[in-house]
């Protein structure tokens, strides 16, 4: 079952700015690319939670919380 998440606006304006740096310094191609890629990475750690944790000296960090 895929898990759904939400993206904040602040983050929702990040996106944008990334996005829009990048077709200023390179291309839309790039900058299309770029926000993709985050966006499946996004979709793989709510669809995979135990991705987006690590070890930390016996603790697990997680780095996305998916809900």
């Amino acid at each position: 079952m895929k898990k759904r998440y939400f993206i904040r606006e602040l983050a929702l304006r990040d996106l944008e700015e990334i996005w829009l740096f990048t077709l200023s310094g390179w291309s839309l191609e790039q900058a299309d690319a770029y926000t993709s890629s985050i966006l499946a990475r996004l979709n793989l750690l709510a669809d995979n939670p135990s991705v987006g944790y690590y070890p930390l000296n016996n603790w697990f960090v997680a780095t996305i919380v998916a809900i």
